[in-house]
């Protein structure tokens, strides 16, 4: 009968498989500039990736912060309570090293958990006192 291509897909949104046969669909021209689009998004993707890893590493080395080189110290013994002596150790452990690096400053804190907690249910209880004062 007289009904060609155009007349039997009239209507669908151009480029769209939807209602084609299947030969309309060959390989050509369907197929491969699919695959040339996907490959395409996967090039474009590791190539970001890589580019977001290199500007990562370049603003990390150009914002340093004191945590970069700062050292923790576990469990350090109980009679060494003045930072001083920590000073003087770390003071030659990194002059004797490659790098010879500065000790700026020692900072030395206390495992204090249950006094800090303490004193804070002390303070709840004084504001409680003072407003139980409060009502009369």
């Amino acid at each position: 009968s007289g009904t060609g291509k155009n007349e039997k897909n009239k209507g669908l949104v151009i480029g769209s498989a939807a209602g084609c046969f299947p030969k309309d669909l060959r390989v050509g021209d369907n197929v491969v500039p699919d695959l040339l689009v996907c490959l395409c998004i996967l090039i474009v993707t590791l190539l970001a990736n890589r580019l977001e890893a290199l500007v990562e590493t370049r603003i990390d080395l150009s914002q340093q912060t004191p945590s970069d080189y700062s050292v923790q110290v576990l469990n350090p013994p109980e009679y060494v309570d003045n930072p001083d002596s920590y000073y003087e150790f770390f003071s030659d452990f990194f002059q004797n090293g490659q790098n010879r690096e500065d000790v700026v400053a020692v900072t030395m804190s206390k495992d204090n958990g249950a006094l800090i907690q303490l004193l804070a249910q002390r303070r709840a209880y004084m504001q409680d006192l003072i407003d139980f004062d409060a009502r009369d």
